[in-house]
Formats: C-alpha cells, structure tokens, sequence
C-alpha cells in the first residue's frame, strides 16, 4: 500500500483544475454527496492526513473541464475499440495522460471534451462479449457526469496505481477526444442525414478514413495532375514535387491516413505531358524537392477544410446516394427536365460538390451540367453556388473561430501551482501571499526566478551539447502584464524586498571602503606613494536602461552579475539610445546580454569599458495596451520579445483578506539569496534519463518551428531550447538554496521534466499576446473572447458597455458592428441573447479568462 507520505507527494503534482474525490481502501468514494461536492487538494490533503483517505480520484465530466475517462478493462477491448474506430489501436488513442493499476491489460486514458459536446455525452459502457480472469465480463467504458476515476494511491488487489510510461500529467498534455469516442457516448438516436452544422461540430482531424492526396493539394497542382501539360513541364512538375511530398508529411504528421504516392503521382504527371519527362527527369525533379524539405503549399487550416468539404460529400452520398450521378455535359446536348431535380435536392448536390474544392474548370462544368438539367440559365445557377459557397465558408469561419476561442481560454485559465516547481518550504508561503493579495503565484515565480538568475556568481552554466557547445548560462528576461490595479507592483516587491536589503548592505559596506580609501589617498599623498586602487560597488540591481550604464556595473563586478528592475518596461525600450538620437547600440546589446555575450564600449572622449560575459538579467511589468503598443505589427524581426518571458494576470476578485496573517517570508528570502551568491561556479550537466527527456522536447520544439507560419512565434520556439535549460538550472540551484544545501552537478530527470511544463506554461503566454497581433490582421477571436471575459465579470452587456470598456480590439467599431459581434456569439453558442425594450443585450455561457 502506498503510504500517505508518497500520496501526499503525489497529490501536489496534480493539475490543479482537477475535481477531487477522497477514495477508501476499496476504490470508492466514502464522503457524503461526492458526486455534488468537489475537492480542492487542500480538502483532500487533509483527508488524507487523517488516515481515512487512501486514493485520489477524479469527477469525471463537467467538473473537471470536460475530461472524459476511457476504461479499458481487459485485452478484448482492443478489438471493440478498433471495430468501432476504423483504426488501428495506436492510431484510435492518441497519447494522453494514462494510468493502470498493473493488471494486464487494464488501464484508463484520459481525454477532453470539447466544450459544445458536454450536453450530448453520457457514460457508456460496452461489453465486449469476453470474460476476464476474474470470472467478470470484460467492458469497455467512457466514464462522464456522474463518476469518478481512481487516478492514485492505493489498489485492493496490486497495492497501487500508477501512470503509464510516460503517461503522466507532467510527462504529456491531455489530449482531445477522438471523434469516434464523441459519437460512442453521444445520447439519443443519430440522424441519419446530419446536418452540415452537425457536421462540422463533431468534424476534427484525423478522421478515421484515408483521404486522397490530391485534395490536400493547392489548385494549381490539382490541375497539373488532371490535366496535359504541354509548356513550362519543369517549372511546373519541380513546383508540384514540391507540394506533393510537402502535403504528405504534414499528414503523416498530423496521423492523417491518405491514398496515393507522392512519387508515384509525380510519376503520373511526368507521363502526361507532352512529350512526356523521362524517369531521368522524373528522379531529378524528385530529389530537388527531397533537398528543399518542403513544407505543404495549403496551411493547415486550408488542408482541414479540403478534409472536411471531402469527408462531407461522402457521408451525404451514403445518406442520400442519387440514382443517376449527374455528369458535366454540354448546354447544347440538353434534355431539361425540370421534375429531375428539386430544389432542396440542387441545393444538396452544390452544397456536396463545392465542398470537395473542386478546380474552376470542374465547378464551371458542372454548373452547365446542373442548368442544363433544370432548364435554368446559368447565370442563376451561379448566384446560388456562389451564396452557397459563401455560407460555407461562413460556417468554416465560424468552426475555427469557436475552436480558437475554446484555445485561447484554456491558455488564459491556465495557472499552476508552485508546488510543481518549488519546494514547499517557500512555495506555501508565497501561494497564499499571493492568494490574499488577488494576484498570481506565477506571477511571483516570473520575478523570483530572474532575481535568484542574478544572484548566482559568474562561471555557473549548464552544458546541454558538449559537441556543439551549447551552454548556457543563469539569464532571464522576463515580465508581468496586467492592467493598471492588478497588483503587479505589490507582488514583484514581495520577491525584491530582500534583493533591496542586500543591495542597501553593500551600500553602507562601499562607503565605508570609501571613506578608508580617501584616508589612504591622503596618508599616500603624504608619503609620495602611488594613490592605492580605488573600491568598486557591488550593485544587486539597477533601473538605468543605457548600454553604457550597464557595461559600467559588470565591468565593476566581472565575478558577480545583476538585476535590471523595471517597474514599467516601457522605460527600458523606449529608454534605449535616448542621449544618442536614436542612434546607438542599447536595443543591440540588450539583444545580446540575454545570452551572456561579451560586451565593449568605446567613447569619443577615450573612455573605453570591456566585459568578457554579461551577466545581468531584467524584471518588469507593463499593461496590455502598452505592450501592443510596443511590439507594433508583432512581427519581431531582430527577435527581442522572443527573448522575453511573460506571465499575464487576468482579472480576478481581489476582496478585502480578512483573515490574513503577517507571513515573514522576506527573511526566508534574504537567506535564500545568500546561499546563491555563495554557490562556487559550477559547470552543470544534465543526467542521462534528463538529456533523454531534453532531446525529445528539442526535436519536439524544432517541429513547432517548422510548422509555425509566423516569424515572431519560429523565433520563440528556437529560443526555447535554450530556455528550457536556462529555466532547469535555476530550478535546481533555486531549490538547493530553499533546502540549505550544495547542488549536485547533474540535473535530474524529475527538474528537467519541470522546466518542461514551466516552459510550457510560459509558451501559452506568448501565444496570448500574440493572438493580439492576429487581431491586427483582422481576426476577430481575441474580441470574441474579450466581449465573452466581461460578460462573465458583469453579466448582462450592451454594446455600448462593450465599446466602453474596451473589449473590441478595433478601437474605430461602431456599435452596430460590435452587436454583429454579439449576435455571432449566440450563433456559435457560447452566449445568449435578450432585447430589454430597444437594447439588444447578450451574456455569456462560458468562463472565459482573458487580460
């Protein structure tokens, strides 16, 4: 039996957004009223501290956020499964977070709900028809409102649960359910004829079909393969090379199954022109597009709709299969007849062929086609394919901007505990500081961390590739968005209040030296000696932004580095080059001194300054609308705000803390901090399992890089290589120090793992903020999930509350473009609407968190 020490140790490292259950000896719930009354890992701390809680378990459905439990109970349901998926057993679960109680063949798989599912799902079990070595029936499970999953502690019959390899909640993401899991568990009988608002509802990708290849491609490919090529034969077979091999390894990537070969089909093409290329050609067109590595011609989002508007002409061919295909024919070989075709029955046949992407020349055909056959001219048949075509894509538009949306919420609500990543002694304290103050504990680990960075001396680095020479060193630049009242200032001072004490003891300590120096110069002056070396200060932090300000201090201290405390980080970029015009290095050397490079400065005037490392890191805050305002367009070219990393607060109650206590943390601190400093420099290096666990989060970035269309987002998930070692090192010195002790000089696997989640953590903030810059280029996702933040503070809203308050990211929308907005909100159901006499009001219908 796993005992309540090792619980406990456990229960810490749960997400937080977990409903609890306190479990007895034999896997049930033993509080009253469990299913309606929810823990929180407090509550069920102290159940277990009392002896009677022996496993945690989790309310599966609606109070955990939609997490829906697969209990797989027993070999047989391996078979059920990719019976009702289409799929082998690898592709039908995707990787989540798992657990198992040991016995062979049983286990559960965690999955999430998209939230516009959670009224049309129940628990379902299925009986696979085989018996377990218990004697009882083997079953199949989708467990949902109502139940609870066992995820630790103790199991009547091994002793205990534990995660599937790699399965933990710390080692993966949970995953979205597979759409065949949705349909298993959906209530009431299925429509035979879905909608195509069903339809796209439930559509997500990989579907359980294989799809052609060709219809991922772009047009122009598309009619390169129909066709006869007989000019440019090269141009056009190296673009289509290119496209082919592209297109497929995004499938492959995204576990899509498809049909047809990428060479093959280039094959095909190479055939059919004319003259036909020879397999000389063909091969040399082949390995051209193999060096390029390319990427697909079609985003991601162009490729779901080709999937989607394919997979929607199939199941509306098995639902309502016409007797008689209607073919492209000519307008003069015409039979019209105006029974042949209804009108909801034309509408249907567009709706399913526009939805395939077809090329111009097909869409055009079959228009003459369908006009022939009606009896109609054409010209009416193209008014209704286009508002067809339109309404389509209105409907597309509106599936991504739903799921966009449900993204950016989950981001935004997203805060973990300092229990995942500090050790408790310090991570109380400070969680329940924070909490009486109506902020973030993250937002206080965003200052800790680059304060603890400065502290540690010069010569501390970790190696993370001995043959590329890859180190790097205790550097962080980070900062904290919030609005004005937030609490942003009062919760960095929590954390700097001692770094103040230190930097105040060096102060008195410099002008003693002073004032004996100056004796000395005297006493020297007296004797006709040589004037004795003037004292340096020892500077802990500054809020001087120049380049020459800072080179001057680590010039003072080439053994010690610094911070750069900014309580508006607007002073530190708008501050750089201020007495040269604009036109000097600051911007430059700030860019480089993330990185602890060497830095030089020559005057006119002779004064020259040279550090071999820099070793300064920077802290600040700043508000939203400020920070929009100094990204600009958000496409970072020279890469300084990737070097940034950010923790937004949301909006929270803040009320008065009645029952707060005085916490002496600040003294725990300064202790804290004075162990760093005293750290002898250390050349650090990762275990063998952490490396193991860092390649694969490496290759895992570089994915995201390639894949990623935007510049100013590439150039985050590359920094983040480096990061997520940077964040490693200080973790492991920062939690030797709370401890009292030396750290070792390998990194374990267990802190390299937490720099993983800390660093996603802070890759979501920079999604945040740059889903600001989306709505620069016209998305309209972040003022949806604004208009939906204040009505989930407020309540009922207008328009004219929402013009005031801000909460439309085009500051020029009129009231009646923001009730557009409004009413578009109801359509995709996340909020409900009413008229009170004239004004139109809606509020919404899910929590939405955002800055």
């Amino acid at each position: 039996m796993m005992n309540a020490g090792h619980l406990l140790e456990q229960l810490a490292a749960l997400p937080e957004d977990l409903a609890l259950v306190a479990v007895g000896a034999h896997k049930a719930p033993y509080l009253p009223n469990w299913q309606r009354s929810p823990l929180n890992k407090a509550q069920v701390e102290s159940e277990i501290r009392t002896g009677r809680c022996k496993a945690v378990g989790v309310l599966c459905g609606t109070p955990s956020d939609g997490l829906v439990f697969l209990d797989h109970d027993g070999d047989s349901c391996d078979r059920l499964i990719e019976t009702l998926s289409g799929l082998s057993l690898d592709k039908a679960l995707p990787q989540t977070v798992g657990i198992t109680s040991g016995r062979p063949g049983r286990y559960q798989l965690i999955y999430r709900l998209p939230q516009q599912d959670w009224r049309q799902v129940a628990t379902r079990k299925l009986k696979t028809g085989a018996t377990g070595d218990d004697g009882k029936a083997e079953m199949l499970e989708f467990r949902w409102d109502g139940c609870q999953s066992v995820v630790l502690g103790h199991h009547p019959t091994t002793g205990i649960y534990r995660y599937l390899p790699g399965r933990s909640f710390a080692e993966c993401d949970i995953a979205i359910a597979p759409q065949w899991i949705i349909q298993q568990m959906q209530t009431g009988p299925q429509p035979t004829a879905p909608s195509w608002t069903e339809f796209e509802r439930q559509f997500r990708l990989p579907i359980n079909q294989s799809v052609p290849l060709e219809i991922c491609l772009s047009k122009t490919s598309r009619e390169s393969l129909a066709g006869s090529i007989q000019g440019n034969r090269d141009n056009t077979g190296a673009k289509l090379a290119r496209d082919l091999l592209g297109t497929a390894r995004y499938l492959e990537n995204i576990d899509q199954q498809y049909e047809g070969k990428p060479r093959q089909r280039l094959d095909e093409f190479c055939a059919r022109c004319t003259p036909p290329l020879s397999q000389k050609d063909g091969d040399r067109l082949w390995k051209s597009a193999l060096k390029d590595n390319p990427g697909s011609s079609l985003s991601p989002d162009q490729i779901e709709s080709c999937i989607k508007g394919w997979l929607w002409r199939q199941v509306r061919a098995e639902q309502h299969p016409v007797s008689s295909p209607v073919q492209p024919i000519s307008p003069s070989a015409s039979t019209a007849d105006p029974q042949a075709l209804t009108l909801d029955d034309l509408q249907l046949q567009i709706r399913q062929f526009v939805s395939g992407a077809p090329t111009d020349t097909q869409l055009a055909a079959q228009v003459m086609a369908w006009a022939s056959r009606i009896g109609k001219p054409e010209s009416a048949l193209w008014s209704l394919v286009k508002s067809i075509q339109q309404e389509l894509e209105h409907q597309q538009s509106r599936s991504e901007t739903r799921t966009e949306i449900d993204r950016l919420t989950r981001l935004a609500s997203y805060q973990p505990t300092l229990n995942q990543y500090l050790d408790p002694l310090l991570a109380h304290p400070l969680e329940q500081i924070a909490h009486w103050m109506g902020t973030t504990s993250m937002a206080m680990l965003t200052t800790l961390l680059p304060t603890a960075g400065s502290l540690l001396p010069v010569g501390t680095e970790l190696e993370l590739n001995t043959g590329t020479e890859h180190v790097v060193y205790p550097i962080l630049y980070t900062g904290i968005v919030a609005e004005s009242g937030s609490g942003k200032s009062p919760s960095q001072k929590i954390i700097l209040k001692p770094l103040f004490r230190l930097q105040a003891e060096a102060e008195e300590i410099y002008r003693a030296a002073l004032e004996t120096w100056e004796d000395e110069c005297r006493q020297s002056k007296e004797a006709g000696q040589a004037t004795p070396q003037k004292p340096k200060p020892r500077d802990y932090f500054t809020t001087d932004a120049t380049c020459e300000a800072v080179v001057q201090i680590q010039a003072n201290q080439p053994n010690s580095g610094f911070l750069g405390w900014f309580d508006e980080l607007s002073a530190l970029i708008r501050g750089q080059n201020q007495y040269r015009s604009g036109r000097g290095t600051d911007k430059e050397s700030l860019l480089s001194g993330r990185d602890g490079s060497a830095q030089k400065v020559d005057r006119a005037g002779g004064k020259r300054l040279f550090i071999a490392r820099s070793a300064y890191s920077i802290t600040g805050s700043t508000q939203p609308d400020t920070l929009r305002s100094l990204m600009g367009d958000f496409s970072d070219p020279s890469g300084q705000w990737a070097r940034f990393l950010w923790c937004f607060l949301p909006i929270r109650p803040a009320p008065y803390p009645e029952h707060a206590v005085h916490l002496d943390i600040s003294d725990f601190l300064y202790g804290i901090y004075r162990r760093l400093a005293e750290f002898p420099p250390t050349t650090y290096r990762l275990s063998p399992a952490a490396q193991e666990w860092y390649i694969h989060w490496y290759n895992e970035l570089d994915r995201l890089r390639l894949a990623e269309v935007k510049q100013s987002l590439r150039a985050v998930y590359a920094k983040f290589k480096s990061d997520t070692g940077v964040l490693a090192l200080l973790l492991h010195c920062l939690n030797a120090a709370i401890a009292g002790q030396t750290p070792a000089e390998q990194i374990s696997e267990t802190t390299l793992r937490t720099a993983i989640q800390l660093s996603k953590f802070y890759l979501g903030q920079v999604k945040l903020i740059h889903s600001e810059g989306d709505a620069l280029d016209g998305d309209l996702t972040p003022s949806f999930c604004k208009m939906l933040s204040l009505s989930q503070r407020k309540g009922w809203v207008t328009a004219r509350d929402i013009y005031r308050a801000r909460a439309v990211c085009d500051r020029k929308a009129t009231l009646d473009q923001i009730r557009g907005l409004m009413r578009e909100l109801v359509t995709m159901g996340l909020a409900i609407a009413e008229m009170k006499g004239i004004v139109w009001k809606f509020k919404s219908l899910t929590v939405v968190t955002v800055i």
